[in-house]
């Protein structure tokens, strides 16, 4: 568990702690950043490195980013192969995302009653 603000070094070594660990398919990771403010583009370039990397390890699991209303979204959705992060306002949105079996697209037709 990290606290904001936290460097990337320590993010790394926080996602190691869950890379070098065997994972389920059905892992889900919660970034709960809503208190802290906008990552710097740094960040956001090795946080994906970081996430290539590992790709192989992430795969099939789901990480969530809750920011704040005032922070934007700088990838409000990204997938690395297998491995899916989104960036959500909304902690009640974000976990019903981290917990359904459907992609972004089809929850939100769901959301929309289409």
């Amino acid at each position: 568990m990290l606290t904001d603000p936290y460097t990337f070094s320590e993010f790394e070594d926080a996602m190691h702690a869950i890379v070098d660990r065997p994972l389920s398919r059905d892992f889900r990771i919660l970034i709960d950043r809503r208190r802290g403010g906008r990552f710097s583009d740094s960040f956001v370039s090795c946080a994906v490195n970081f996430f290539r990397a590992h790709e192989a390890r992430l795969a099939g699991t789901r990480a969530a980013v809750l920011v704040s209303e005032s922070v934007s979204v700088v990838l409000p959705n990204l997938r690395i192969g297998r491995f899916h992060l989104r960036a959500f306002h909304d902690a009640a949105e974000a976990e019903q995302w981290l917990h359904s079996g459907a992609d972004s697209s089809s929850m939100h037709r769901r959301a929309a009653g289409q």
